[in-house]
């Protein structure tokens, strides 16, 4: 899906799945922020930052940070993950690689592939490679706790890691749209 149909799908979805959904009652932690029952979940992940529960306005219900990883909000994060591998591999394949071997490449050895290519200049996201780098892995570590142990993120997955994996996911995601846009550019490709 190209970027352009990719964030209108996942803003349409974002915006369909609200806190209502995952909210309970009774959930023995006392809110101190409120929200309307239409806010989007993946908006709310950051209200959450400094607080240890949401609640939703003229409901009783309240989202509190250890019901944070329920299948709902998952969604939210294998669809940014697929959509960073897409983005590797559009690069890499706008790079000149062989789109054969593309396909049989694993995620990490996307990551590689990619950040030896010479296309860190054609972003402005990133200021250092390191960055760009760390945000890669720790996002590969992320996907394969996604892909891989459904019940261990939702038992296990701390607040703030759910948090920072969400902003490198959305910071990774704007480098690789601007590099995919410029290859596409240099290689006289229209981007839709």
């Amino acid at each position: 899906m190209d970027q352009k149909k990719f964030w209108q799908f996942f803003s349409k979805l974002a915006g369909m799945i609200t806190v209502s959904h995952v909210a309970k009652e009774h959930v023995g932690v006392a809110a101190s922020v409120f929200v309307e029952p239409g806010a989007p979940l993946l908006d709310v992940v950051d209200l959450l930052e400094g607080n240890a529960a949401v609640g939703v306005r003229g409901t009783g219900l309240t989202l509190a940070r250890r019901q944070l990883m329920n299948h709902q909000l998952k969604v939210f994060f294998y669809l940014l993950v697929i959509q960073v591998e897409y983005q590797l591999y559009k690069a890499l394949k706008l790079g000149g690689f062989d789109s054969g071997k593309l396909k049989e490449l694993s995620f990490n050895e996307l990551v590689k592939s990619f950040l030896e290519l010479d296309a860190f200049g054609k972003q402005g996201v990133y200021e250092r490679r390191s960055e760009l780098k760390t945000d890669l892995k720790a996002i590969g570590a992320f996907r394969n706790v996604l892909m891989h142990t459904n019940r261990k993120l939702e038992l296990e997955a701390e607040y703030d890691m759910v948090l920072h994996r969400k902003r490198q996911l959305f910071k990774c995601l704007k480098a690789l749209d601007e590099v995919v846009a410029s290859e596409s550019v240099s290689k006289g490709e229209l981007m839709l």
